[in-house]
């Protein structure tokens, strides 16, 4: 689909790295869009304010997709984002500030304000896009994790992803009915330790092996942790039946 760039404006520095600025949709940049609504941040593009985008990643198991988000950014708009290390918070960040990236992630119709993400109509109305878009979501801001539990089987494997933006959860538990797959949903209290406030999120959890299987082929993460831990649940599956 092609883009309308007319509000997309370039600063001296977007021209100084040579920035790109797609014409065109693509699995790549729907991605992308995907990420940052998991754990991103884009600043509003407001006149006279840093124009910054962020990725938070976690410093223990997310170096090797901290690589991969990079690569995919710079085959999408031709640059790489700044990597700062904070140790003491095992917190990993891309950071990029560039005024005609945020106005044209603006352009598309996305933003992220105060956790409320909106996601551009065209992304729903087609389905690959839709799956880019949930692979880029579940690659940040889901997990995977294997629960012990007593039987043939070692771990019980269940997959979440948890938002504060409960209408774009809904949208999302909808897209993942439409998949076939069944899950349930639940309200969550957390203490997120970056910023040592409590939140609320709804979560959407898959369970067992066949629907997180079927999950799991559907979007096709890119984050090691989600594919490390999925290639021990299916090898202690199959030590199971043995």
């Amino acid at each position: 689909m092609k883009l309308n760039l007319s509000k997309v404006r370039l600063s001296n520095n977007d021209n100084k790295c040579d920035l790109n600025i797609p014409t065109e949709t693509s699995l790549e940049l729907v991605e992308l869009i995907g990420i940052f609504a998991g754990d991103g941040y884009i600043s509003p593009y407001v006149k006279g304010r840093d124009y910054r985008l962020s990725v938070f990643l976690n410093l223990i198991d997310e170096l090797p997709y901290l690589q991969y988000i990079n690569d995919l950014i710079f085959s999408v708009f031709n640059l790489r984002f700044l990597t700062i290390v904070r140790e003491s918070m095992h917190t990993a960040i891309l950071k990029k500030d560039s005024k005609g990236l945020v106005s044209f992630f603006y352009s598309l119709g996305y933003s992220k304000n105060n956790s409320i993400i909106s996601v551009p109509e065209w992304i729903w109305n087609n389905k690959n896009y839709t799956l880019s878009f949930l692979k880029g979501i579940f690659d940040t801001d889901g997990t995977l994790s294997l629960k012990k539990k007593h039987g043939k089987n070692l771990f019980y494997p269940v997959a979440n992803i948890g938002l504060k933006d409960i209408s774009l959860v809904n949208e999302i538990s909808k897209r993942i009915l439409d998949q076939q797959i069944p899950h349930s949903l639940y309200m969550d209290i957390y203490l997120d330790k970056r910023t040592n406030e409590i939140y609320t999120k709804k979560v959407i959890q898959i369970s067992g092996y066949q629907n997180v299987e079927k999950w799991m082929n559907l979007v096709k993460p890119s984050n090691t942790k989600h594919i490390e831990r999925w290639q021990l649940a299916l090898l202690t599956r199959n030590m199971g039946r043995g």
